[in-house]
């Protein structure tokens, strides 16, 4: 793809086609747009892969993760199954430089997102608590995060038992040390 396409080219036709109204369904996967050859000549379709793209074209991160998955937000992207799970995969990949964007998201979607992608769950924890801001509004993020999932695969290991305190005693009932 590099051969073909440069970064700021695919950044322009991922921005135009998140200017429609109506996503095509499978944006996030493939991304087709057709463009003029020439003023006067036919169009050419070129299909490109947001997820490929950004895997491809490191420098396309910062506009993936703020302005891109940004409008996606505001596109409530959500609502259609195939472009969320585009989107949840896309943010894995340019995490962490997606977190900021991702606080945008309703409670329930933000959810959603960190139980479908679990990766996340512990960064973007980390990522509120040192970036958090005002702390009313980290505690109810970190409340919708949740807490890390045990390591291990489920297995549990049983509680150490408190430690043992010697009982008091009084000089009068207490008895003599053996020497």
């Amino acid at each position: 793809m590099t051969d073909v396409f440069r970064s700021e080219i695919l950044a322009v036709v991922m921005q135009q086609i998140l200017d429609e109204p109506v996503l095509p369904t499978l944006f996030m996967r493939t991304v087709s747009r057709d463009f003029p050859k020439s003023p006067r000549s036919t169009t050419l379709t070129y299909t490109i892969k947001v997820i490929q793209a950004v895997k491809t074209y490191k420098s396309l991160t910062g506009f993936v993760s703020t302005t891109l998955l940004s409008r996606l937000i505001t596109k409530k992207i959500w609502t259609t199954p195939l472009l969320w799970e585009g989107f949840i995969r896309c943010a894995q990949i340019v995490a962490p430089a997606s977190f900021l964007v991702l606080l945008q998201l309703p409670k329930e979607q933000l959810r959603e997102l960190v139980a479908k992608q679990p990766s996340l769950r512990g960064p973007l924890r980390d990522f509120v608590q040192k970036k958090g801001g005002n702390p009313a509004r980290a505690a109810v993020y970190l409340e919708i995060i949740g807490e890390d999932e045990p390591q291990g695969g489920g297995i549990t290991t049983p509680e150490t038992p408190p430690p043992i305190v010697p009982s008091t005693t009084t000089a009068a009932t207490a008895e003599p040390m053996p020497s």
